[in-house]
C-alpha cells in the first residue's frame, strides 16, 4: 500500500522499550543551548506538516527536528506577536495555527510567516484554546470566547447562565467524546453542553458529586473511555465519569498521603496527558512526573509511579516542574517544563539511526531539512529543502535529484513539499517551482505549465478514489 508519512525527522527505530514493566527513564533534552528561545515551555503542538511548535515565556519556537526558528514581537511590523509570552497553541480543521498569548489571540500566516490579530478577537491573557468541529473555544482571564473558523469572527460565550464564568479565570479546557466542553477555572469546574446550549456548574448541578473543597482547577484531560481527569491547583486529582446523563456523573478523588509512597505526588497538578497506550502522565509542580495505568474500566487500585529530575544524570527529566505534555503522531511524548526546557521521550525505543546531509557524501540526504516522505515499491521518497531523494532500505543507499537550471528535464525546484503517485508516475510539488512529474522508467522529470494552476507554490498533492488529483497551492485548491 502506498502511504505518505508526515513526520519532521528521518529515523529508523532499532529497539523497543518495555513500557508495561519499566518506567520511562531516559529523556532527550532541548534547551536554550540548542536554540530554544527560553527554558520555560508552556505549550506544545505538532502541526499537519510535522513541525513541532513550542510556546515559551519569551517567544514562539518552530522545530524541524534539527533546528529551532524563533518568532518574537517585532516593532517594525504590525503583523506580529503582541506578546512574547506564549500560553497555548492549537490548529484548526484548515491546518491554520492559532496562538494564545499574554496579550490576546493571533493567527499564524504560513506564507508570509507573520501573525494576524483581528478586531473583535480577545486581547487579554489567554490560557487555553480547544477545537470542537469548526469552532475554537478560547479560555481567558475574563471568560470564554467562541471563534467560528468559517468566518474568523469571535465573541464571548452566549448562553443563558453565562454569568457563572464572569468572575472566573479559565485555566484549562478539554472536549470530551460527546462534544461537551469542560472548563476548569479558579472558581470550580463547569461544563458547556453545546446541544442544549447550557452551562453546568459541576459543584451544584451534578447530583452525585460532592465536589472537592479545592475549587481551583489547573488542568484537564479526557481518556479513551471518555472519563475526565481533573488536576487541582491545591494538590490531588479527580476522576469524573458519566454515561448518558452528564448530571448523574460520578467522581473519584486521589490525594497525596505521606504514609503511602504510591499516592499522587504533593503539589499543583499542572499538566495531564492520557496517551494512546493507556497511561496517564501527571505533571506536579516541584514534584516531578507521576505515571499511572488507566487501561482498566472500572479502575483497579491505582499505583502512582514517581519520576524525579536527577541533576547528576543527563538523560533524566530536566525539571521537576512540568507545565505541558504532548503526544506526537508517532506516540512519542514531549514535555514542557519550567526552567528545564523540553524533554522528549521515545516510546518505541531508545536507539535510532539518523540520516542527514553529509557534505561531499553523495550517499546521504541532499539537505537536512525534511518536508515529506512517500513510500512506493519498497523505496522511500524524501522531499527536502535541497532536492528529492530516493532511499533504499535494503541497500542503505540514496539516489538524489536536484534542480539543474540548464536542464528542463531536471527537478523544477529543490524545495520539495509534496509527493504523490498518479497514473504510474510520481508527481512532485515544490515551492516556487510548481509541479514536476517523475518517470521511474526514464528517470526524467517533466514540468507542468504553472499557468494551468493557481500558483507555483504547491503545499499538497492528493489522488482520490475517482481518479482525480487534487492540488493545494498557496492561492487555492
Amino acid at each position: 500500500m502506498n502511504k505518505t508519512i508526515s513526520i519532521f525527522s528521518f529515523c529508523l527505530v532499532l529497539s523497543g522499550f518495555a513500557y508495561a514493566q519499566d518506567l520511562p527513564s531516559k529523556f532527550k533534552q532541548f534547551n536554550v543551548e540548542d536554540g530554544l528561545s527560553q527554558s520555560w515551555v508552556q505549550c506544545i503542538l505538532q502541526d499537519t506538516l510535522g513541525f513541532m511548535w513550542f510556546g515559551t515565556d519569551d517567544g514562539l519556537n518552530r522545530f524541524d527536528g534539527y533546528t529551532f526558528k524563533v518568532y518574537k514581537h517585532n516593532n517594525t511590523t504590525n503583523k506580529n506577536l503582541r506578546s512574547n509570552s506564549i500560553r497555548c497553541i492549537t490548529e484548526d480543521l484548515k491546518g491554520r495555527i492559532w496562538i494564545g498569548t499574554l496579550s490576546g489571540l493571533h493567527l499564524f500566516e504560513r506564507g508570509s510567516e507573520s501573525f494576524l490579530a483581528k478586531d473583535g478577537w480577545p486581547t487579554l491573557q489567554i490560557n487555553d484554546i480547544v477545537r470542537c468541529k469548526n469552532k475554537l473555544f478560547v479560555g481567558t482571564i475574563l471568560g470564554l470566547y467562541v471563534l467560528d473558523t468559517e468566518n474568523d469572527s469571535a465573541s464571548l460565550l452566549n448562553v443563558k447562565n453565562q454569568k457563572m464564568l464572569f468572575n472566573s479565570i479559565i485555566n484549562a479546557l478539554v472536549v470530551d467524546k460527546q462534544n461537551n466542553i469542560w472548563i476548569g477555572t479558579t472558581n470550580g469546574l463547569f461544563v458547556l453542553n453545546k446541544e442544549q446550549n447550557k452551562l453546568y456548574n459541576v459543584s451544584t448541578d451534578f447530583r452525585n458529586i460532592k465536589y472537592h473543597p479545592e475549587k481551583n482547577i489547573s488542568s484537564l484531560e479526557v481518556d479513551k473511555y471518555n472519563r475526565i481527569w481533573v488536576g487541582l491547583a491545591g494538590g490531588g486529582l479527580d476522576l469524573i465519569s458519566y454515561t448518558s446523563d452528564i448530571t448523574l456523573a460520578d467522581c473519584m478523588g486521589f490525594s497525596h498521603s505521606d504514609l503511602n509512597p504510591f499516592s499522587i505526588s504533593k503539589g499543583n497538578v499542572r499538566a495531564l496527558k492520557a496517551d494512546r497506550k493507556g497511561f496517564l502522565w501527571i505533571g506536579v509542580e516541584n514534584s516531578g512526573l507521576d505515571i499511572i495505568n488507566i487501561n482498566h474500566q472500572p479502575l483497579s487500585p491505582i499505583q502512582f509511579n514517581h519520576i524525579k529530575s536527577d541533576p547528576e544524570e543527563g538523560s533524566s527529566i530536566s525539571s521537576n516542574s512540568i507545565y505541558k505534555f504532548y503526544e506526537d503522531l508517532r506516540g512519542d511524548i514531549w514535555i514542557g517544563t519550567y526552567g528545564g526546557g523540553i524533554n522528549f521521550y521515545n516510546s518505541k525505543g531508545e536507539n535510532f539511526i539518523t540520516f542527514k546531509h553529509l557534505p561531499n557524501n553523495s550517499n546521504s540526504l541532499p539537505n537536512s531539512n525534511v518536508n515529506v516522505f512517500y513510500e512506493l515499491n519498497k523505496k522511500i521518497w524524501i522531499g527536502t529543502e535541497g532536492g528529492l531523494s530516493q532511499y533504499s532500505p535494503e541497500e542503505n543507499s540514496f539516489i538524489n535529484f536536484t534542480n539543474n537550471p540548464g536542464n528542463k528535464n531536471s527537478l523544477s525546484s529543490n524545495a520539495v513539499w509534496s509527493i504523490e503517485e498518479f497514473n504510474s508516475k510520481l508527481w512532485i510539488g515544490t515551492w516556487s517551482g510548481g509541479i514536476s512529474i517523475f518517470d521511474p522508467v526514464s528517470f526524467r522529470f517533466t514540468r507542468i505549465d504553472t499557468s494551468k494552476i493557481s500558483g507555483n507554490n504547491i503545499f499538497t498533492l492528493n489522488a482520490d478514489s475517482k481518479g482525480l488529483l487534487w492540488i493545494a497551492t498557496m492561492g487555492a485548491v
